[in-house]
């Protein structure tokens, strides 16, 4: 019986093709209010906040 070989993937390619959702800024309000309700970390939060700006924030070209 032959198997069927895989093919590889270049390094790196994985990580870049990580698709998140696209959420709205009140979304994004009710997430750090209900997180930080949670009692979650100060820089957690902040951490929320940077990430929902580098996926979120259009440059202004």
């Amino acid at each position: 019986m032959v198997l069927k070989k895989k093919k590889r993937t270049a390094i790196g390619k994985m990580a870049m093709e990580k698709e998140y959702p696209k959420i709205t800024f009140e979304q994004a309000i009710d997430l750090v209010s209900a997180k930080s309700a949670e009692g979650v970390r100060p820089r957690t939060l902040k951490n929320y906040h940077k990430q929902y700006m580098r996926n979120n924030h259009t440059s202004k070209s």
